[in-house]
């Protein structure tokens, strides 16, 4: 079972990756999202969408809401 974390950030907006219950209960938020970040790199690299890929790092990315560990939950993670 995982969760589903999925960006909200302008041209990011929608991308989703998945972390299992077991690794998310071990990390913090920064884990989070530098874990989401490196997902995003592989993913806009593997696909030659390099303007993406080179924006990640400039992406400040932070989690709102409390997480509750619920399988399928989508928990966002965005840049406002």
């Amino acid at each position: 079972m995982s969760v589903i974390v999925q960006v909200s950030a302008r041209y990011y907006w929608g991308f989703r990756c998945f972390i299992s219950l077991d690794d998310i209960k071990k990390m913090s938020n920064d884990d989070i999202v530098n874990y989401v970040k490196n997902e995003m790199k592989i993913f806009f690299k593997s696909y030659n969408l390099i303007d993406l890929f080179e924006g990640i790092d400039d992406l400040e990315l932070h989690i709102h809401d409390k997480i509750d560990y619920i399988p399928d939950q989508i928990l966002y993670v965005c840049s406002c």
